[in-house]
């Protein structure tokens, strides 16, 4: 996790909306046949659980279908407050994990 004041990459605004851009890089291990992880089901909660869903991106995503055993990396950005403090990753399955930053 790190905070930036400007983009990460070409495909976001040069300066965040809210003050800072938190970027996450992240890495999942496959378990079943799936063309992608879902990745907005992580989110960045705030003040007063002020949510914060990652900004589009198409290099979030893999350009093939992923079979069990594959490890995926992706960035996630997202545009907060200074505030934000947690990433939640939600899945209706296993329920929702949070990490503090």
């Amino acid at each position: 996790m790190r905070e930036q004041p400007t983009a990460p990459g070409s495909e976001y605004p040069p300066k965040p909306k809210n003050g800072v851009y938190l970027v996450a890089d992240v890495s999942a291990e496959v378990t079943g046949d799936y063309v992608a992880p879902d990745w907005f089901m992580f989110s960045a909660v705030g003040p007063d659980n002020t949510i914060a869903c990652p900004l589009f991106s198409e290099a979030m995503f893999p350009t093939g279908p992923l079979s069990a055993g594959t490890t995926v990396t992706t960035t996630l950005v997202f545009d907060v407050t200074e505030e934000f403090g947690v990433i939640r990753f939600d899945d209706p399955g296993p329920g929702s994990v949070t990490w503090r930053y």
